[in-house]
């Protein structure tokens, strides 16, 4: 190992874990903003909508605000991934940092193409909810497996994830990718699409606390030889 490989996995790492954190924090301030400008403009029904109709330009105060934080949050995130990757832990880690990495320009393409634009913007939502359950799957895997990957509140999160994530997917219409349109007030595709979204954002933090200890192991790792 030259001297300077430990500087530079250093780097990636804190390079991971901000981009992570950065990409949570946007997406939590946009969904913020766009529920809390929505609820003035149309009271409680925002909460018997689709999540991603906070983007839509046409009925969403904020809907760039929305569709801005998806884009960036997606962005960093994909990003985020790429720097796990190249830090080269196991191949756990490499799996689930390209899940994520797919999850992540999924995002990015439901931002850049808003609820406006259905058509693309379903195949970005497809790309991210399956990228997702591909993630809760590896890392309840990783729970058996590899310990260091997922501990028990992971593990709440992501079988809450993977949950909703399929039960998003077994309402999509096969013809055009679209979720079912409801023919109730009270539909619970609604609230699933809300949880499977913060199941999503926690499991990102804490994906980012795994980055920052597995860095720090590997320090821990090095510093004893």
């Amino acid at each position: 190992m030259s001297a300077y490989e430990p500087f530079h996995q250093h780097d990636l790492n804190r390079f991971a874990y901000y981009s992570s954190v950065l990409g949570v924090v946007i997406a939590v301030m946009g969904i913020l903003l766009s529920v809390f400008a929505a609820i003035h403009q149309h009271g409680s029904n925002v909460l018997n909508m689709r999540i991603d109709q906070l983007g839509d330009y046409l009925n969403s105060p904020l809907a760039y605000v929305f569709n801005i934080s998806l884009l960036l949050c997606g962005a960093f995130f994909a990003f985020a991934m790429g720097g796990l990757i190249r830090q080269r832990f196991n191949r756990s880690t490499d799996v689930l940092a390209i899940f994520g990495a797919i999850t992540g320009i999924g995002l990015m393409v439901t931002g850049w193409y808003p609820y406006n634009d259905i058509k693309p913007h379903q195949v970005g939502e497809m790309i991210y909810v399956s990228g997702s359950i591909l993630v809760f799957a590896m890392l309840i895997y990783s729970f058996f497996y590899c310990k260091t990957l997922c501990g028990p509140i992971t593990l709440t999160l992501s079988i809450l994830g993977f949950i909703t994530g399929v039960e998003l997917l077994s309402h999509v219409n096969p013809h055009d990718l679209d979720y079912q349109v409801c023919n109730s007030s009270e539909c619970a595709l609604y609230p699933v699409m809300w949880g499977h979204s913060l199941m999503a954002i926690f499991t990102a933090l804490s994906m980012a606390a795994t980055v920052i200890r597995l860095g720090l192991s590997r320090e821990a790792n090095a510093s004893n030889l």
